[in-house]
């Protein structure tokens, strides 16, 4: 953790602006600081358009979602969505692809373990609302990716300036935690036999 005030008041504000992003402008909503209460979108001028119609009948699911670098252009069905760059495409959280992830499940033959009947019941029909939602998740990252410079930047400047250290943590008492603080996960530990959901909790 950083020392400065100034860089810890930024990185508050970047992390507003992350967690408004993920929830789709559910949370941290602020329009002053250009947070809306809405979707967020990417100013006028480069933000991701749908030429076409991904389904012009609501039977003509896609089997496929491909990308073209050079037109930073996105086909999917009869449509296609730009202007997409590449790392957008590329965008992935702990190894997975996003926009792969998110079509994988609306595709014609959509991908999924299958454990049941269960799961061989898809929606037949490429719902207006798909449509909206892959617009909405493209303009949120498009603008996770274009806050990576201003993150990067960030953490070179809290890294290269003094930080709080282990020492002055444990001289002020907040180190080490409190054994109260380990109780739950070690709780969580246990093991079925030896542990139920029923059991009366022990005395703390």
């Amino acid at each position: 953790m950083t020392l400065s005030r100034t860089l810890w008041n930024h990185a508050v504000d970047i992390g507003r602006e992350v967690v408004w992003l993920h929830t789709r402008g559910q949370r941290y909503s602020a329009p002053e600081a250009g947070r809306p209460d809405e979707p967020p979108r990417m100013p006028e001028g480069i933000r991701p358009r749908l030429n076409g119609v991904i389904a012009p009948a609501p039977t003509d699911i896609p089997e496929t979602m491909s990308y073209d670098s050079e037109r930073q252009t996105i086909y999917i069905g009869h449509g296609k969505i730009s202007p997409i760059s590449a790392r957008v495409w590329s965008y992935n959280v702990s190894g997975m692809n996003v926009l792969g992830k998110w079509f994988s499940y609306r595709k014609l033959n959509p991908a999924g373990k299958r454990t049941s009947e269960l799961d061989d019941t898809n929606s037949d029909i490429w719902l207006p609302d798909y449509s909206t939602d892959l617009l909405d998740l493209l303009n949120v990252l498009c603008r996770l990716v274009a806050l990576e410079p201003a993150q990067e930047s960030l953490l070179e400047s809290i890294c290269s300036n003094p930080t709080v250290s282990v020492e002055t943590l444990t001289s002020s008492g907040v180190l080490p935690a409190p054994r109260r603080r380990h109780r739950a996960s070690r709780d969580r530990d246990r093991t079925d036999a030896a542990y139920s959901l029923f059991d009366e909790p022990e005395s703390r």
